[in-house]
């Protein structure tokens, strides 16, 4: 595994915990990765190294000496003379550009903001997940599309992640796209959250970034207890508007801050 050089300890979030002592020496206290030691940002605002296959699940994020990874991979593919590039996963942003792109068709050139403009609590840096769009909770046990796992101990006690949607998200649903249809009432788009812990499924937790003909545009708190302790939490994405191939709106979510115990 390799340790992005620009990924320095990420900074304790003193508003989300009741001080800023060593959890190791205070069972009260948990460990907080929120993501503004990341510095290395592109103009459009995203990770400088999203499509540098050097970088592959390099974000790993240390708190007082214990770390979690974020599983992060790109590709870059040839067709016609032109290279296309791709990635899942998670990918850093500090994006703050709200506008519908719907009507130009150009979302991604501008995928990377979530829906509150910033991250939690005001910050400046947060995650852009990006999930197989044609995998559900089922694949949990087998997926590595987008994961966070415990980097230092094999196993970890997940407590809380701050989620939201991305404007390519919630504009995709709201407004329908090439690829989906316009969303109603009835539809709906959730997130899975599952624990795995030696090929076993420790619990799931399921968060709606779209449902009742409501969205997520804040950052919400999703209650990740009941996934018991796990070596690793696969994250998933499944909708209404789902064919042949999977779900057809853009499989996209913001994460604000990750809270974890042991």
């Amino acid at each position: 595994m390799k340790f992005n050089r620009f990924l320095l300890p990420a900074l304790m979030a003193a508003a989300m915990c009741s001080c800023s002592n060593d959890p190791k020496d205070d069972p009260d206290n948990d460990w907080i990765v929120n993501f503004n030691s990341v510095t290395a940002f592109t103009k459009d605002a995203y990770w400088e190294f999203c499509y540098d296959k050097e970088y592959e699940n390099s974000l790993t994020f240390i708190n007082f000496g214990e770390a979690v990874n974020f599983s992060h991979s790109c590709d870059a593919t040839e067709y016609g003379g032109v290279t296309y590039y791709s990635w899942k996963g998670f990918t850093p942003s500090c994006a703050t550009d709200l506008k519908d792109y719907t009507a130009e068709g150009t979302w991604i050139a501008h995928q990377w903001t979530a829906m509150p403009g910033r991250g939690v609590n005001g910050s400046d840096v947060y995650m852009v997940g990006f999930c197989d769009a044609t995998e559900t909770a089922d694949d949990a046990l087998t997926s590595t599309s987008t994961v966070i796992t415990s980097a230092s101990t094999k196993t970890f006690s997940p407590k809380t992640a701050y989620v939201t949607n991305t404007t390519y998200g919630y504009y995709s649903m709201k407004n329908g796209s090439n690829f989906n249809k316009a969303f109603t009432d009835t539809d709906w788009c959730k997130l899975t959250f599952t624990g795995v812990d030696n090929g076993v499924v420790t619990g799931a937790v399921d968060f709606y970034l779209a449902k009742d003909g409501e969205y997520a545009t804040k950052w919400s708190p999703v209650d990740l207890t009941p996934l018991n302790k796990c070596e690793k939490i696969v994250i998933t994405m499944e909708s209404s508007d789902t064919g042949q191939f999977g779900m057809n709106n853009a499989s996209y979510f913001a994460l604000g801050s990750f809270i974890w115990g042991y």
